[in-house]
């Protein structure tokens, strides 16, 4: 099964029946809107800024220890 186009208009109707044969329904209705295109939506992105480049040396008794962050 295909999913829906964007535009199209989705209609949910629901109808509850209690032990005692009382029943209550109701219906709701939405736009279908995926932007642009079609198919669901891309994922999401979040720009992070470039950090600093940081570099340390740490001198320990019989040995030396260098790293640099990104």
């Amino acid at each position: 099964m295909d999913p829906p186009a964007t535009g199209t208009d989705l209609v949910v109707t629901a109808t509850v029946t209690d032990p005692a044969g009382n029943t209550a329904s109701g219906s709701d209705n939405a736009t279908l809107d995926y932007g642009v295109g079609s198919g669901a939506p891309a994922s999401p992105t979040a720009p992070l800024p470039k950090m600093p480049t940081t570099t340390a040396t740490s001198m320990m008794p019989s040995s030396v220890v260098r790293w640099t962050s990104p």
